[in-house]
């Protein structure tokens, strides 16, 4: 008995020594991390444009060796933090490639700010042209400014969602300047609608062990009836449980601001989790109860015009999660991606009166402007979903409600894979590496890995 309890007691010595370099070594990439700006163009369309503004960026070369791939990350429609559980993966490869690690802040979102506020008419010069050009312009400036010898190191981009997105789409129209792209559960469409949006964010709470969207169902319309069923005083009183950033909301808001919330949760893989909080309950009232906790933990301000239409607001500001007047300008102008009702309402959690005409009213509203989104052009430029690359791979969680905006076949010129596993939703190849991994998620990670020797060795 001694015996085997010094060996287990060896072992997990070992592990525990492990785990402790893994996080000694993650926490010296993350302080090496250095925060940046250099001065970027507005308007790249415009030669008589001087104007410039400081975009913001992250570098550390923790890893790098003289000549090595150097990883670039488009952070997207969000700031740009560094999170290493977010990336923890990514940087696990910049590790073994040696690689130099910078991230890219996209323009008018964290400190990348042209102007002073978000008047409809500074965010004319948020457009994915101009994000293309600014990554563009970045790699030519860096390469004149290295900070550490780069020599002719290959440039890959990398990046999760819309960050994604403009990865696949720059190694397209930049093939002389970036050799690889790697996209992490990334459209690579754009469309007015996400085609089956409702429909899958259902299926996966469906699916669940402990499945809970016809529980989830039944509280939404419940909310639905308490807004629209009641007195004008008992509505307000309603909203009020949700915090007074909601009592400016319109009804028609509140269901909208009612499906984001737990769509986002399932896009980030946590439908497991919730549904399993939820029945654990055996009586209705307190269901309602635990969803309005979950709600009230989200700001309700990115899905009403009221807040919407602010150019003064702090909508860089972390608790917006990207969210916000930036990202629905883009939608409403250019990409589109709005997510309509499931057309069998007993297949979705999102109500009905969330039309396309709910959508156009919010953009009219919240910039003035009416809605006119540009996905043909695009589209054509970069082949829908015969896109025009080569040496990128695209990666997506079979969990993941864009599904039908992502690349799920393979070609000669590009990899797609499709990770079949509970939990594996938007970026999951992509971050936390965890103890007890499932095995799809590793399979993925070793074609991801082999896919960057091949491109980049």
């Amino acid at each position: 008995m001694k015996s085997i309890s010094l060996s287990a007691l060896l072992i997990l010595s070992i592990v525990l020594l492990k785990a402790n370099a893994k996080t000694q070594t993650q926490t010296q990439f993350s302080n090496d991390m250095k925060e940046e700006y250099f001065d970027q163009i507005l308007d790249h369309f415009n030669k008589q444009d001087t104007r410039t503004f400081q975009q913001h960026f992250w570098i550390t070369d923790y890893y790098y060796k003289p000549g090595c791939p150097i990883f670039l990350y488009i952070c997207g429609q969000k700031d740009c933090p560094i999170d290493i559980d977010e990336n923890e993966f990514l940087l696990e490869e910049v590790r073994k490639f040696n690689g130099l690690y910078i991230a890219l802040e996209h323009r008018y979102y964290g400190f990348s700010q042209p102007f002073d506020d978000l008047k409809t008419v500074n965010l004319a010069y948020l457009t994915v042209e101009q994000a293309f050009e600014d990554i563009a312009y970045f790699i030519n400036w860096f390469k004149e400014n290295p900070p550490v010898p780069i020599q002719t190191a290959p440039w890959i981009t990398i990046g999760k969602g819309y960050g994604g997105t403009l990865a696949a789409w720059s190694r397209a129209k930049y093939p002389d300047l970036i050799v690889s792209s790697w996209a992490s559960s990334s459209p690579v469409v754009t469309s007015p609608t996400v085609a089956n949006y409702d429909e899958n964010v259902h299926h996966v709470y469906n699916t669940t062990e402990n499945a809970c969207s016809y529980l989830l169902q039944q509280v939404f319309n419940y909310f639905e009836y308490q807004l629209y069923n009641t007195t004008f005083i008992e509505q307000k009183a309603f909203k009020a449980l949700f915090g007074k950033d909601a009592l400016r909301l319109t009804q028609e808001e509140m269901l909208f601001y009612f499906a984001e919330i737990y769509s986002y949760l399932e896009e980030e893989g946590r439908a497991a989790i919730e549904c399993s909080y939820l029945m654990e309950y055996s009586d209705f009232k307190t269901v309602i109860f635990r969803v309005i906790a979950v709600m009230s933990d989200f700001s309700p301000r990115p899905y009403s015009s009221y807040y919407l239409s602010n150019p003064s607001l702090d909508w860089s500001s972390g608790i917006y999660r990207g969210l916000g007047r930036q990202q629905f300008y883009q939608s409403c102008t250019q990409l589109g991606w709005f997510k309509l009702p499931s057309k069998d309402p007993n297949y979705g959690i999102r109500s009905q009166r969330l039309t396309l005409d709910f959508y156009k009213k919010l953009c009219k509203e919240s910039f003035g402007i009416e809605f006119n989104p540009t996905p043909d052009s695009l589209n054509k430029e970069f082949g829908d979903f015969d896109i025009n690359a080569v040496n990128l791979i695209i990666v997506t969680g079979i969990e993941d409600p864009w599904l039908g905006l992502n690349l799920l076949k393979n070609k000669g010129d590009y990899e797609s894979i499709l990770i079949d596993c509970q939990g594996c939703s938007k970026g999951r190849e992509i971050g936390l590496i965890k103890s007890k991994e499932d095995h799809h998620v590793i399979k993925a990670r070793a074609k991801v890995h082999d896919f960057l020797v091949r491109v980049l060795l």
